[in-house]
Formats: structure tokens, sequence, C-alpha cells
């Protein structure tokens, strides 16, 4: 059905993005999703070895690079659903303040 809606060509979305099928021309969510990524991956529990706890941090920022030619839709919908995980790891773990989030508590934890 979509693929017949030409009438969704370039319509207008929000704010200032007025083409889901174009890469960001301000570069915005590509940075927001490359910060959400490092504190999803802050977040989530893991006992890697050092070097690969590392490369795992490095990622985010490869992973934004790569979103900056991309459509904004896909970045977008990588987007929304990173902040919806990062929401529900902070749920799930309540009892945690930001601060013990960004000294790496939940990891200690587990």
């Amino acid at each position: 059905m979509l693929y017949n809606a030409t009438e969704l060509y370039h319509a207008p979305f929000f704010a200032f993005y007025h083409d889901l099928s174009a890469p960001d021309p301000y570069y915005i969510l590509p940075i927001l999703l490359g910060v959400f990524m490092v504190l999803q991956q802050k977040m989530t529990p893991s006992t890697m070895d050092p070097a690969q706890a590392k490369m795992m941090m490095f990622m985010p920022i490869l992973f934004s690079l790569f979103m900056i030619f991309l459509p904004l839709g896909l970045v977008l919908y990588i987007f929304v659903n990173t902040v919806m995980t990062v929401v529900q790891q902070w749920m799930h773990h309540k009892d945690l303040s930001f601060r013990d989030l960004l000294r790496g508590g939940w990891r200690k934890a587990a």
C-alpha cells in the first residue's frame, strides 16, 4: 500500500525535517543516536573481555557516522527503538541512580 502512496514522498514530517527519504541535513538525529547508543551500552550488563568492551563502546561512534549518509526515516526508526530500549532498561533497574548508571553500576551488580 505504501509503495503506491506517492503523496507521502517529500511530505513534511516534523519541525525542520521535510523529507524522511533524504539524509539528515543538520546531523541532529545521528548524533543523538550515538549518544543514546553509548547510554544503552553502559546500561547493558555484560562480563566481556576489556578489549571487546572498548570495541563495543567504539561501535556507536562508527554507527553514527554511517547514519549521516542514510535516509532520515531509517535513522529515526533506529533512534526511537534505541530510546525505547533505554527507557525499558531504566524502568527495569529503577533502584540505581543515573550516576550509578554512568559509572557502570549495573554491570557490577550483574
